[in-house]
């Protein structure tokens, strides 16, 4: 049997003691032989240290120090990594069993994949599922990130260590768009792939980032304007199209994958739990 690859996962944590312990348990138990598992803590004054400290001897590193937010503690887990697969996991998400060794045997079937993501169940708070989320594959002739009909579920995507060195680290001057951003520069130089399974738990709650501030905040749609013109100018269309006529290309592009989501059934199988629905492979 060949080796397995190496899977770096990085967590950035900061006082989400209520959630962290099951983020940790959701990689631990996941059994993958050849794991590479790293906590980066921004100092958390709540439980969360002692948490972590209770897995001390299971984690290839960890350390709680004041940072500059959650890009850097990735950008420090990025710097230190060394598996041929990485992706990182936030302190109130989770993977489903089996998710990482569906990660090694994707790569080693699909080398030419530089990035693939998967599906994932949106959960509340206390864990209860709220829906399915089901992806489309990316598009790689038209806008396949933020804005143009796909927002990639960042737990339930994975990336080769080749596509890091390409892309380069997280931009730190974002603080809500930084994964899009991301997945668009490893767009530009490599190839993305959607598999249709449930791979990870994104967990909704009032304490989240993304909902706690971006509904208030400008500096959400700066962020997002930004990812948009930049995806913009990567694509093909750019080239003779300029980019005033975005906003109404984008949202003629986003009818069309609204459209293919209500004909391939996303919509209607959204809000079944993935226990029911119907096993596909990739």
């Amino acid at each position: 049997m060949p080796d397995l690859p190496r899977i770096s996962i990085i967590t950035p944590s900061y006082n989400q003691a209520q959630f962290l312990e099951e983020t940790i348990r959701s990689v631990l138990d996941q059994g993958y032989p050849n794991l590479e598992y790293m906590i980066f803590d921004g100092d958390s004054q709540d439980q969360s240290v002692e948490i972590i400290q209770k897995y001390a001897d299971k984690l290839a590193y960890w350390v709680s120090e004041r940072d500059r937010g959650q890009s850097h503690a990735i950008n420090k887990g990025f710097a230190r990594c060394t598996g041929e697969i990485i992706a990182w996991l936030n302190s109130d998400d989770c993977y489903v069993p089996g998710a990482l060794a569906f990660a090694a045997d994707t790569c080693a079937r699909h080398p030419e994949v530089d990035l693939f993501y998967g599906d994932a169940e949106i959960i509340d708070a206390s864990g209860k599922f709220i829906m399915h989320r089901k992806e489309l594959p990316a598009d790689p002739l038209m806008g396949n990130l933020i804005g143009w009909g796909l927002l990639i579920p960042q737990p339930a995507a994975f990336f080769r260590r080749r596509a890091l060195e390409q892309a380069g680290y997280l931009d730190e001057s974002l603080r809500y768009c930084l994964d899009a951003e991301f997945w668009g520069r490893i767009s530009a130089h490599g190839t993305i792939r959607h598999v249709p399974r449930l791979l990870a738990r994104q967990r909704y709650h009032s304490q989240a980032k993304t909902i706690k501030e971006m509904t208030v905040l400008k500096q959400y749609d700066d962020e997002v304007e930004r990812v948009h013109r930049q995806d913009y100018h990567r694509l093909p269309i750019s080239r003779w199209l300029p980019y005033r006529y975005a906003p109404l290309l984008r949202r003629v592009y986003r009818l069309k994958r609204i459209f293919l989501r209500f004909v391939r059934g996303h919509y209607f199988c959204g809000y079944i739990p993935d226990s029911v629905l119907r096993k596909r492979q990739f």
